[in-house]
């Protein structure tokens, strides 16, 4: 969890606009799951069945995204939106296409699809 929560904040400290950070932060997301595929399945799936047995500290990679919400609201780069909601919504939608990539429901090539900076854009 540590390694994956430092990788999210060197991500989003190698950008300065908020629309480059999240985009930063979501394309980190998934080449950590690309390249820890265990401790990725760890932070998607097996956490969240241990919430109140897990403490504040080991989810914190979620304040990154609501961080970077915020400043993007306050920025007017984002609408607004509560920094938790629409840090749950990205974070559930990240989740949702990991597991439907590793299960065979989504047919494309990883690298082409979700690493590559042409293919993650943010609107």
């Amino acid at each position: 969890m540590t390694i994956f929560t430092n990788g999210l904040l060197e991500s989003k400290n190698s950008q300065s606009d908020p629309k480059n950070q999240l985009e930063s932060l979501i394309k980190m997301f998934f080449k950590f799951a690309k390249d820890e595929p265990k401790a990725c399945f760890y932070i998607v799936i097996v956490h969240y069945t241990e919430l109140k047995k897990t403490s504040k500290e080991k989810l914190r990679f979620k304040e990154i995204f609501v961080e970077v919400i915020r400043e993007g609201i306050k920025k007017r780069k984002f609408r607004k939106i509560d920094g938790n909601l629409g840090s749950a919504l990205i974070i559930g939608m990240i989740n949702r296409a990991i597991l439907f990539f590793n299960d065979g429901l989504i047919d494309c090539e990883y690298n082409r699809e979700l690493l590559e900076p042409e293919n993650v854009k943010m609107p």
